[in-house]
C-alpha cells in the first residue's frame, strides 16, 4: 500500500526520509544538504510529495514525487524523484502501490508517471508492472 505523508509527518520522520532521498536522488541533482533542504521546503509548500510504501504493520521503503507540467506541451506527468526500499518489496505491495499513485496522478490531471533509474530491479518492477523501461538518461558536463 503506498500513503501519502502529510508535510507535519515529514517533518517528523525527516532525518529518516533524507537518507533515502540522499541514496536515491535523480541524476540531474547532488545530495548535498542544501540539495536537500531545498528538497524539503518543496515537500512542506506540497510541491512535492513523500509516500510510505507500506507492507503489513511496516514501513518498507519511501518514494518522493512531483507534478511535472511539459513546457511545451503542457502535459502533466508524476515524476518518481527519488525511490528508495529497505527490504525487498512484493509484487503484491508495488501493484498496489501503482494504483495508489495512478488514483493521485488521475486527480491531479496527469497522464503518465515517468522517472529515471540505473537500478536494474527498478527497471524489471516497471516492466512486471506493464510500463516500459527503455529510454537512455543522458547527460553531459557543463
Amino acid at each position: 500500500m503506498l500513503k501519502l505523508l502529510t508535510p507535519d509527518q515529514v517533518a517528523i520522520y525527516w532525518t529518516d526520509i533524507s537518507a533515502t532521498i540522499r541514496a536515491s536522488i535523480v541524476p540531474l541533482a547532488e545530495a548535498t544538504d542544501e540539495t536537500l533542504n531545498l528538497v524539503l521546503e518543496a515537500i512542506l509548500r506540497e510541491e512535492m510529495q513523500v509516500w510510505a510504501i507500506l507492507e503489513g504493520e511496516g514501513v518498507k521503503g519511501i518514494a518522493v514525487t512531483y507534478i511535472n507540467v511539459d513546457v511545451g506541451t503542457q502535459a502533466r506527468n508524476i515524476v518518481v524523484y527519488s525511490l528508495c526500499g529497505y527490504s525487498p518489496i512484493e509484487e503484491k505491495t508495488w501493484r498496489e502501490g501503482l494504483e495508489g499513485l495512478r488514483e493521485f496522478a488521475r486527480s491531479n490531471s496527469c497522464t503518465g508517471i515517468v522517472g529515471y533509474t540505473k537500478v536494474p530491479r527498478i527497471k524489471e518492477v516497471v516492466e512486471m508492472l506493464g510500463g516500459k523501461a527503455d529510454y537512455a538518461f543522458i547527460e553531459l558536463e557543463v
